[in-house]
């Protein structure tokens, strides 16, 4: 295409050796060219697509000079799509940069695991590129190591060292340059990867804390600027609004689209700081003959034959990954709307003399569709909060015992359950299925797939690894345990500074709550309801003030802010959203019962203010 290649021509040579670095560092495999025209290409067809609607919209609104403003936006359009593409390509290779850091650790121990057994540095590449759940774009990172010495014919250290060259993490970067350097001059790997690992964990614990001090800044500013923000808008747009009165559009955007807007904000903000968690797919797994499948208590046990298996097995889904519950409970929640909003029934505010509300709809439904999960979700991390906490005790105790010369299964066996809490009842199945011949390694898979936590899978694969290559893994086990140690402290820590927060946020939504409810109930019934004309040679008056519309506007400013106000404080304690479901669901029902409180018990019989003198 003529004018592809036209573009093309007048990209600068350093423009295509950032380019072509940004591809190696995204690890995206296309080259230079093919990449630059796929991007103009589409940056042509954007220019031209923003033109022609631009005609046609200046032509139908008779704009001024429209030709010249479709020309400039055509432009504007397609160099916007062309820098944005590159903008893109960049923050790809950056964003790779956290994850790879936040890693790094983790897969040091996993090279470690391999090279206790005497396995060669490129196999150990091999290896860690094949597990991606655990590791992530690390292995992008190996498998360019082994790409470069099976297809392009590299030695090691070259090969080590041209990913090194092109690694988006500098912390990476010097690892591979020094593991060149001991590769080439056949040093002991075990050694250096041992003493790596434990700096690796002292850096990245060390990196957690100081990144403390920015989720506190950020929870301090995102707590104000989304609780108390909003709330000041609001109060001065009224007065503002008497004076010289406004559309009721800008009382509606300081609602719904400046508090979300901002919440949002800052959770994408706060996403930067959120600790790792490793992914797990989802495996078809098929239990070993003369095995039953764990039930759920007895939960089914008034249906028979195939409809009591189904139950206990959704059930049993839903404990195990909390989030399937909404595929029941949202489905509720929209039938309970239909019924309210189509049928009349379920209006619960007949009960107390009240006409129904669509506020009170939109809470229930709400309710009905977390709830649920908030529950499973609580009562899951409590339980692998005990496990993960109990963990390192019992990693330590193994290590102890297998470096005493015990194999894996045996010091499994040997190590009383009963000793480790919240862990107890998994490791007598753990036991169980050792004792009926599964390997120390499946057994701790099952484990892990019982769990379903990524930190144990981490382990877990780690363990396996090593209990392949060597029976000797009580180094690995050390290091494990102070990977877990590690990261419960620092879990722990950023809940105790985060805390204060928490109630913070709180104070501040029930502040808002409290003053809109004041200002809906006394205030706003005192206004006047029609014009007020000032004494004269004043030159104003006051324009009558529509206390329903102020009434929904603060109303639902309480609701929204609730909603995301409990969302950022589950942002900034754990780093999670679905943490933060349940201050949503608590602030937003005292929303409500504040406001349905108006109704049911006036504050306005037991307040009176005097009415301004109508003229």
């Amino acid at each position: 295409m003529f004018l592809v290649d036209f573009f093309l021509r007048r990209v600068g040579e350093d423009k295509l050796k950032a380019v072509r670095l940004n591809l190696r560092m995204a690890r995206v495999p296309r080259s230079v060219t093919e990449f630059l025209t796929g991007v103009v290409t589409q940056s042509i067809v954007t220019a031209f697509m923003v033109f022609g609607v631009t005609l046609f919209l200046g032509a139908r609104f008779n704009l001024p000079l429209y030709p010249l403003l479709a020309v400039f936006g055509g432009l504007g359009g397609g160099y916007g799509f062309y820098s944005l593409s590159l903008a893109n390509l960049s923050s790809t290779a950056k964003s790779r940069q956290r994850e790879i850091e936040a890693r790094l650790p983790h897969a040091l121990a996993f090279m470690l695991a391999l090279s206790k057994g005497g396995v060669g540095i490129i196999r150990i590449f091999k290896e860690l590129s094949q597990h991606e759940d655990d590791y992530g774009e690390i292995c992008k990172e190996a498998n360019a190591v082994v790409r470069n010495v099976e297809l392009f014919g590299e030695s090691p250290v070259e090969a080590i060292m041209d990913v090194a060259e092109t690694t988006p993490s500098e912390k990476f970067r010097e690892f591979l340059k020094t593991l060149a350097t001991v590769v080439e001059t056949g040093a002991d790997l075990s050694q250096f990867l041992a003493t790596r690992c434990d700096k690796a964990y002292f850096e990245a614990r060390d990196a957690q804390i100081k990144s403390f001090e920015t989720v506190a800044i950020m929870a301090e500013i995102s707590t104000i600027s989304v609780g108390l923000m909003p709330f000041l808008l609001l109060v001065v747009l009224i007065p503002m609004h008497m004076m010289n009165p406004m559309p009721g559009i800008v009382f509606y955007a300081v609602t719904y689209v400046a508090i979300p807007v901002g919440a949002l904000t800052f959770i994408l903000i706060l996403s930067q700081y959120s600790p790792w968690e490793a992914r797990r797919r989802r495996k078809i797994e098929v239990e070993p003959p003369g095995r039953e499948k764990l039930q759920l208590g007895k939960i089914g046990s008034f249906f028979g034959g195939e409809g009591r298996r189904k139950i206990s097995s959704f059930l049993e889904e839903v404990v195990e990954e909390p989030i399937k519950v909404f595929w029941t409970s949202v489905p509720v929640a929209v039938g309970f709307m239909i019924l309210r909003f189509g049928t009349g029934l379920l209006n619960i505010e007949t009960f107390i003399g009240l006409q129904p509300k669509i506020e009170t709809t939109l809470v229930f439904a709400l309710l009905i569709a977390l709830i649920p999960f908030i529950i499973l979700h609580e009562r899951r991390e409590k339980r692998i909060d005990k496990i993960v906490s109990i963990t390192p005790d019992y990693l330590s105790s193994l290590s102890a015992a297998v470096s005493s010369g015990l194999p894996p299964a045996k010091a499994i066996k040997t190590l009383p359950p009963e000793r480790f809490g919240a862990l107890a009842p998994e490791l007598i199945k753990v036991r169980r299925d050792i004792e009926w011949g599964s390997p120390a390694s499946e057994a701790l898979s099952n484990m892990e797939r019982r769990i379903k936590s990524g930190l144990l899978m981490r382990i877990t694969s780690v363990m396996k690894i090593a209990s392949r290559a060597t029976t000797a893994i009580g180094d690995v086990l050390s290091v494990l345990a102070n990977d877990v140690s590690t990261e419960v402290f620092l879990k722990r820590e950023r809940k105790a500074q985060t805390f204060t927060y928490v109630l913070i946020t709180y104070m501040i939504f029930m502040v808002f709550a409290m003053t809109a409810v004041g200002m809906v109930a006394v205030f706003i019934p005192a206004l006047p309801s029609q014009n007020v004309e000032m004494p004269a040679g004043v030159g104003i008056g006051i324009a009558p003030i529509d206390p329903e519309m102020i009434r929904r506007i603060f109303f639902h400013a309480v609701l929204i802010q609730a909603f995301f106000l409990g969302i950022l404080a589950g942002q900034f304690r754990t780093g999670r959203i679905r943490d933060g479901l349940k201050h949503s669901v608590i602030m937003c029902f005292v929303g409500w019962l504040l406001f349905v409180g108006i109704d049911v018990l006036p504050l306005s019989s037991f307040i009176s203010l005097p009415q301004p003198q109508v003229t």
